[in-house]
Order: C-alpha cells, then sequence, then structure tokens
C-alpha cells in the first residue's frame, strides 16, 4: 500500500447486538459487499483517513484497546478490505463505473427473448383446469387407500 488508506464515505454502517455483544456490519451501497466486524475492528476502519500510516494506526490501536497489533497484521486487514473495493483508491474507483456501466448495458438477444410474453396462451386457465382435476385427490384419505 503505498499511500495511507482511506475508507469511503458513502459506507453505511449498522450496529446490531449479537449474544450481548455489538457487532458492526458495513455495507457497500453501490456494489452490495457486506463485512461483519467486532468494535475494535470497526474503531480502526474509521482511523482510516488518509492520513495516518500502518505503524500509526497501529500504535493507537494499543493504546486504545491494549491489544498488540503490528503493522502486517493492519496492514493484511487494510488488503482485506482492499478487496472488497470498501477503500478509496483507483481500484475502487474502476470497480464502482465499471459495475454502473454494466448496470445501464442493454441485455443480450438472448436476454430480451426470455423476456418476451406470449398473449395467445395464458396459463392462469389452464392450471384452474388441472387443479379442478387432481383437487379430489389431495386429501388426507387418499393416502389411507
Amino acid at each position: 500500500m503505498d499511500s495511507p488508506p482511506k475508507l469511503r464515505s458513502d459506507l453505511v454502517s449498522v450496529a446490531t447486538e449479537i449474544d450481548g455483544k455489538t457487532v458492526y456490519t458495513v455495507k457497500d451501497p453501490r456494489l452490495g459487499n457486506y463485512f461483519r466486524l467486532r468494535e475494535p475492528e470497526h474503531w480502526l476502519i474509521h482511523q482510516f483517513d488518509g492520513r495516518r500510516t500502518p505503524p500509526e494506526l497501529a500504535d493507537r490501536f494499543r493504546e486504545k484497546w491494549g491489544f498488540n497489533l503490528r503493522p502486517e497484521d493492519v496492514n493484511a486487514f487494510i488488503n482485506k478490505l482492499d478487496d472488497l473495493f470498501f477503500l478509496e483508491n483507483s481500484r475502487s474507483e474502476q470497480e464502482l463505473s465499471r459495475t454502473s456501466y454494466r448496470k445501464l448495458q442493454i441485455p443480450s438477444l438472448f436476454g430480451r427473448l426470455l423476456y418476451i410474453r406470449i398473449r395467445a396462451f395464458r396459463p392462469g386457465r389452464w392450471l384452474d383446469r388441472v387443479g379442478a382435476l387432481y383437487r379430489p385427490f389431495y386429501n388426507r384419505y387418499v393416502f389411507v387407500l
């Protein structure tokens, strides 16, 4: 990671109580990715402001939570968030633009053919007739025979 990590500002974070502990679910509304975090990890991702380096983040984490976190561990966590496109960088921007482009594309001919409605065949009437035929056999006494 060349520059200090910066968390994307459009992510949605929701706190949930599970088994008496607070768990945070972070959602990317544009890509639909989810990530569940405990409270210390949630605190750590909100320290990703684009100014602090991994060694500084590890020191702040140690001061706040009393857990000896190495800069390599912070880098591994940053890489995981980068794989989910949760950080502001060129990879995330490229994936976001690619996803929005895919949503705007016109479906293929095969995809459009699957959505053709045939007005000559109305399955409602046919299903009503078939249902009337098997309805007498659909009761508990049929299984006794």
